[in-house]
């Protein structure tokens, strides 16, 4: 039957969000697949059903995008009381609905077997509302189908679930519970209208429908009870977006679907020829040809998802690869290959007309997999989720070449895989990283101060590599047009080089840009507002479609932010890529925001294609918008592995250099050449540096390599400085090298800083240590009060004094020792000398003694 436009019968609703009731549910799981023979190149994975939840990307609002996975399908019942009521549920009328409903549901599972694909569809059917009806004051058949209304409210009191927000998103909000109760991707909602008594077994005359109706899109469906299983085959079509094609109800020209497909296969397709294909979405012979066959129209499949537009057996919505990035090494000693990364499942950009438009897909991260030399794959991890940081190690056999590491997506019905991330290649002979775009490498510890990258030696964390020209300069390749600085009075939309700022939508009479002061700003006071002729005012806040904001770029570019602020709780922000002819490239969209919440909308491509970007809320939310960044960066900081990563360049050549660390000495050339193509990343950047020779690379903080950080390690510094004050370190002698350690910091220097990375680290971790920790210092302590401001303490390593001394700490419980210690060290060293500039107090070696909050 036809589709509703449930709009125009909106009803005021009674009472906010109410939990769902706590009855015992009564449901039955389906949970057959695609079974059928399979092409030769998929691959299996063992018999595992799992539970998916809600897809990535969807919100509350988004419960039927495509029909795959897994999904909840609630059946309600209603019985009328009272004056009104001519028909009563029985035991064997309430069997007869679940019968037809378990064979509507079986139909669609196996009409994707026969599609061959590598998917499974799996129902979980949740009865509770059919064992135990809802009472409604009225008899649904005996009256006009728009009294929907009446008893789909009488469902939401009894849900506990009815609000002030309308029918839609009540029932949207319910499937959504249920969907998250039950552990699926979608959900769904039949009520079933008892027509026993009745006469034709038909509403009312006068309404919208005479028999059954859907409200597309994942809310629900009205079947009389009398209509056979293929009737709610069809209106399950509609929940998944499909449109009617018989005459008089869908038209040719319309779209819908996750990939807006075209209603090809309506009746009225004016194409000379044409011929009407069996469907599920027809009716008459048409319809009953399509039951008997489980097939449907190719268009009518489309608009629900089931399309393969490769022929590899996966639907475009989920044949999307993960991004995965990562690092790997062999270590010579044990023969492991070491690998660090990150992987995250991809979504197809959803083109949905009708919908909300979420990118969304039910594929996760199910396996990590390696295999060496072209051999078979090896699952290494099974993380779930759809991100994925994963550190795994493995060995690999002498003589081996590479390792490929890929991650992948399996079939939670079939077990055949889905999707899988780009393959990630590695060297056993060489450090790795891969990298999707721009330019990579790694800077390390090069700690024998060869150039080369041996066994044992490590990434280095925390340092700053970035483009330069030819002078040594960093290059800028990106602009920020921000709203502050400027008045009221200022049109903004031409005052940002390389760029154009403008109001577009359905309620923007003039474009122009103003900036407003606000105090849920992202940066400085200031957001960016628009004229409002309505309120004759500037408006702060952006919408769906009746106000976004439009950048337009002189020249496209690959890389461009801008922060969405919440303006209430629910809020949620959208920034979307279009290319010169008005092609969507890409977008992202913010996770559901709480009022003032900032989070940054980032588009990053791999060519500069963006000729324009439009940036708006979603989902029918509000929110201010501040703060846009044009291009990519061109300085980043290596990470724990010591990997750096530029990203989003645009073809062309660029010099890259290292800035080093104070003290540290480069073993290879701070700069190098690269040319980069559009093609793919350059990875193979390496920079090397020597550590400071008094700096202890293990733990810092043990000045003595005693194993303990402990009071002495900083007693050993404060009594150095005593001795011969602050300084850069000269290279060690015969007589005079490491250890001690002096140079905590690794800056080059011993001065006051370093003392205080020791005592720092002792306050951070003060019930840490051990008594032999404790026993060792009390062993080199004095054995009666001397003035310690003119006396060095006399360290040795490992023996015992031939006098016995006392400490000036006095101390009965370890803690108080540790606080008494740390005093101690800082009153040694700061009453004894004033923080001169030769002292490195600055934040380039370390932070002033105020800033430390010694004063």
């Amino acid at each position: 039957m036809l589709e509703s436009i449930e709009a125009r019968f909106m009803l005021g609703k009674r009472r906010p969000w109410r939990s769902q009731r706590s009855a015992q549910a009564s449901r039955t799981a389906h949970s057959f697949g695609s079974v059928a023979a399979r092409r030769l190149n998929f691959e299996s994975l063992e018999s595992r059903i799992v539970l998916s939840g809600v897809p990535f990307g969807a919100m509350q609002q988004d419960t039927g995008e495509f029909l795959l996975g897994d999904v909840t399908t609630t059946v309600v019942l209603l019985e009328s009381t009272g004056a009104a009521s001519s028909e009563d549920w029985t035991v064997d009328s309430i069997a007869a609905v679940k019968a037809n409903v378990e064979e509507a549901l079986t139909w669609w599972q196996d009409t994707l077997t026969a599609q061959q694909s590598v998917h499974s569809v799996r129902f979980q059917t949740d009865y509770q509302y059919t064992d135990n009806p809802v009472a409604t004051t009225l008899e649904p058949i005996a009256e006009r189908s728009n009294l929907y209304t009446t008893w789909v409210n009488e469902f939401l009191d009894e849900a506990g679930v009815n609000t002030f927000d309308g029918i839609s998103d009540d029932m949207r909000k319910f499937n959504d519970a249920q969907r998250i109760e039950h552990g699926t991707n979608w959900g769904f909602t039949i009520f079933v209208v008892n027509d026993g008594n009745d006469a034709d077994g038909m509403f009312a005359e006068g309404g919208s429908f005479r028999r059954a109706f859907a409200f597309s899109g994942g809310r629900y469906l009205v079947v009389p009870a009398g209509r056979p299983a293929s009737t709610i085959a069809h209106e399950m079509g509609h929940i998944f977006w499909a449109r009617d094609e018989y005459s008089g109800a869908g038209s040719y020209l319309q779209k819908r679907g996750y990939y807006d497909a075209q209603n090809l296969n309506a009746a009225d397709n004016p194409e000379a020829g044409f011929s009407q294909q069996d469907s599920i979405m027809a009716s008459g012979t048409l319809l009953a040809n399509a039951y008997a066959n489980h097939v449907s129209s190719d268009s009518s499949l489309k608009m629900m998802g089931w399309h393969d537009s490769d022929g590899d057996g996966v639907f475009d919505v989920l044949d999307v690869p993960h991004s995965f990035i990562g690092t790997g090494y062999i270590d010579q000693v044990d023969g492991e290959f070491h690998f660090s990364g990150t992987a995250k499942v991809g979504t197809l950009l959803n083109r949905n007309s009708s919908g909300f438009q979420s990118d969304l897909t039910i594929n996760e991260i199910d396996r990590i997999e390696y295999r060496i030399d072209q051999g078979a794959w090896v699952t290494a991890l099974d993380p779930g989720g759809f991100t994925a940081d994963v550190q795994f190690s493995f060995v690999v056999p002498v003589g081996s070449q590479q390792v490929e590491i890929r991650s992948s997506s399996f079939d939670a019905g079939t077990g055949l895989l889905v999707t899988e991330s780009n393959r990630l290649l590695f060297d056993i002979n060489d450090h790795n990283v891969a990298a999707d775009s721009g330019l990579a490498g790694f800077v390390w510890v090069d700690v024998d101060s060869d150039g080369v990258w041996n066994n044992g030696e490590s990434g280095l964390s925390n340092i700053a590599v970035r483009l330069v020209d030819g002078t040594g300069e960093q290059i800028q390749l990106g602009t920020q047009a921000d709203p502050d600085g400027f008045l009221d009075s200022v049109v903004l939309n031409s005052r940002f080089a390389g760029m154009t700022l403008s109001a577009v939508g359905t309620q923007v009479i003039n474009a122009d840009i103003y900036s407003r002061v606000r105090n849920d700003s992202s940066t400085g006071d200031r957001v960016f507002g628009n004229f409002n002729s309505a309120t004759n005012s500037v408006m702060t806040t952006w919408g769906t479609s009746a106000r976004r904001l439009k950048v337009t770029f002189d020249s496209p570019v690959s890389a461009f932010s801008i922060d969405a602020v919440a303006d209430t709780n629910g809020d949620v922000g959208r920034l979307e890529a279009f290319s010169a002819t008005g092609v969507l490239l890409d977008r992202v969209t913010t996770s559901l925001l709480a009022d003032g919440d900032v989070e940054t909308m980032l588009l990053e491509r791999g060519t500069a294609d963006i000729a324009y970007v439009i940036a708006r809320a979603h989902y029918g939310t509000e929110l201010h918008l501040d703060n846009i960044v044009i291009g990519p960066t061109t300085a980043v900081m290596t990470d724990a592995w010591g990997v750096f990563r530029l990203k989003s360049l645009p073809a062309g050549d660029y010099q890259i250099q290292m800035q080093g660390r104070s003290g540290w000495e480069p073993t290879t050339a701070i700069q190098v050449s690269r040319t980069l193509s559009a093609e793919a990343a350059v990875s193979d950047v390496r920079y090397g540096l020597a550590p400071p020779v008094w700096h202890h690379l293990d733990v810092p903080e043990d000045v003595d390599v005693s194993g303990d950080v402990v009071p002495l390690d900083a007693l050993l510094i404060v009594n150095d400085l005593n001795n011969r004050g602050a300084r850069q370190l000269s290279a060690p002698t015969e007589g005079d090298s490491p250890p001690p350690y002096y140079d905590v910091s690794g800056d080059g220097w011993l001065t006051s800083l370093d003392a205080l990375r020791v005592v720092n680290w002792l306050n951070a971790n003060m019930f840490g240590e051990s008594e032999e920790a404790v026993g060792m210092y009390n062993a080199f302590t004095l054995a009666e009060p001397v003035n310690l401001l003119t006396t060095v303490i006399p360290v040795a390593s490992g023996a015992t004094r031939e006098t016995p001394f006392q400490s000036p700490i006095e101390h009965n419980a370890l803690d108080d020792y540790y606080t008494q210690a740390t005093d101690h060290v800082l009153t040694l060293w700061f009453n004894r000398h004033s923080l001169e500039s030769t002292e490195q107090l600055s934040e380039g070696n370390s932070a002033t003694a105020e800033e430390l909050g010694l004063f």
